[in-house]
This record gives C-alpha cells, sequence and structure tokens, in this order.
C-alpha cells in the first residue's frame, strides 16, 4: 500500500509539472505587450454599411491612431488602449457618389480599446479579441448626414505562438457581434444601424507575453 501511495503521488506531481512546462498560459494573469506607445494600423477597402446594405460606402483606405498599455489585466473590460485619431481616403457610395466618412476621435474623445477575450485550445492561442468603444463616425453621400455611435470588436489572429507569446499583425472588424450604431437625429432618411467591416494592418508587429 505504501508502495502504490509513493507510485500515486508520484504521478500526480509529474503530471502537475508537465502542466505548469507545456501550458504557460494556465497560469498567466495579464498581458504584456512588447512595444507599448503609439501605434497606427492602416486598412482597404473598409466598408460601412447603413441597415445591412441600404447604403454601402467603400473607403479605399482607413488609417487609425492610437496608445497601448504595457500591461494589461487579463480580465473583459481592462484598458488595452485608445484610438486617437482616424482618417478615411477615397469613400465612395454605391460605387457611384463620392462620399465622406468622418471618425470622430481625439486625443481629448477617443475610442476606448479593451481587452474581450483569447480563443484556441490551450497552449495553442489562435486569436486575440478587443472592443472598441465610444466609436463616432458619420457618412455624408447621396445629399444625406448619417451619424453613428456605439461598440465595434478586432479580432487578431496570431501568426506566431512560441511559449506564451503571441505574435499578431492586425485585425479584422467583428462585424457579427458590432451592437447597434444609433442614429443621432442628423437625418431621418438615416437607417437605425451602422456596421464596418475590413482588415487593419499594423504599422508595427504587435508581440504579447502572457504574465
Amino acid at each position: 500500500m505504501a508502495k502504490f501511495t509513493r507510485l500515486l503521488i508520484g504521478a500526480c506531481v509529474a503530471i502537475v509539472a508537465l502542466a505548469m512546462f507545456t501550458d504557460p498560459a494556465l497560469a498567466l494573469r495579464s498581458l504584456q505587450t512588447s512595444s507599448p506607445g503609439p501605434m497606427e494600423g492602416t486598412g482597404a477597402n473598409i466598408t460601412f454599411e447603413e441597415g445591412e446594405g441600404f447604403l454601402r460606402t467603400v473607403c479605399a483606405g482607413l488609417t487609425l491612431s492610437g496608445e497601448g498599455n504595457e500591461r494589461v489585466p487579463k480580465s473583459l473590460g481592462a484598458t488595452v488602449g485608445a484610438v486617437t485619431n482616424g482618417q478615411t481616403t477615397g469613400c465612395r457610395a454605391f460605387g457611384l457618389f463620392n462620399a465622406a466618412v468622418t471618425i470622430e476621435a481625439t486625443r481629448t474623445s477617443p475610442f476606448g480599446v479593451s481587452y474581450k477575450v483569447i480563443l484556441g485550445s490551450l497552449p495553442v492561442i489562435t486569436e486575440t479579441q478587443w472592443l472598441i468603444e465610444g466609436v463616432k463616425f458619420s457618412i455624408v453621400a447621396a445629399g444625406r448626414t448619417c451619424r453613428y455611435h456605439g461598440t465595434s470588436g478586432i479580432r487578431s489572429p496570431v501568426v506566431r505562438e512560441s511559449r506564451g507569446e503571441l505574435t499578431y499583425e492586425g485585425g479584422s472588424f467583428l462585424t457579427e457581434q458590432l451592437k447597434i450604431l444609433t442614429r443621432e437625429g442628423s437625418s431621418m432618411d438615416c437607417p437605425r444601424q451602422g456596421f464596418c467591416m475590413g482588415r487593419l494592418r499594423l504599422e508595427r508587429t504587435r508581440t504579447i507575453r502572457l504574465v
């Protein structure tokens, strides 16, 4: 019986040690970014869509600039950083009309970026997801102005994972989980919902360490 007990204890210790060695994310409590501070993302063919296709405006380019924090607690809603500026170029509605899409992010009124979730089967992590809160943008096209606000999402596929370090290069807007962007009374012709779709690529590749 004593020999069996020693074997059982030894097996348990080995299993725990193996789990600690092979799965560094199990004890993860926060995310540490390799290059905090100023950040910028650019994208092409970004679509702003009202009322699920009622008015589709495609912009040839989108640039979002902001700041990122160095260390973020792994908890829903923890602040990752902020978007402080946004610019669009070459926007057209229906592919026919010139349009203007204004991203209303400033240093005094930024869009907050927060942590949502990490996806994958530990220890292999495949994707990180973030929320962009306080999003505000307006679309001027076809003789009308529509302004929206709400929360968007970004999904960032992990391009490399190495012992708790996740590297990603950009992300796509999570349109399927985008909250309603409410009309703000600029025109009675504005649909009550708005969406944004497309992919942003970071100016600098980011690496997150799970700590």
